[in-house]
């Protein structure tokens, strides 16, 4: 039978968090994610603009540019960062 991953990643940090929540000044109990702030953030046009035409101005200006993004990333990840980088190489299916 499995056994709990003794370190999983991302640690679950619920239990510290509460612990220092008075310490902290928090007036609310932490959670992992709220909706409300998401509901927020997406209804009010924050979510995935396209910032093309800006990083085309810098690389075109001759500034050296490196992109960086996480395998592992939700908000920068890798197939974003290639779409943005290089269309015509991603396939359709």
């Amino acid at each position: 039978m499995p056994t709990t991953n003794p370190d999983p990643y991302p640690p679950n940090i619920t239990d510290y968090l509460g612990s220092i929540q008075s310490k902290a000044g928090a007036e609310t109990t932490w959670q992992e994610t709220n909706d409300n702030v998401y509901y927020n953030f997406a209804n009010t046009g924050d979510w995935m603009r396209t910032k093309k035409p800006y990083l085309e101005h810098v690389i075109n200006s001759g500034v050296r540019t490196l992109l960086f993004d996480g395998d592992a990333d939700y908000i920068v990840n890798y197939k974003g960062v290639e779409a943005l980088v290089c269309p015509d190489q991603l396939s359709t299916s």
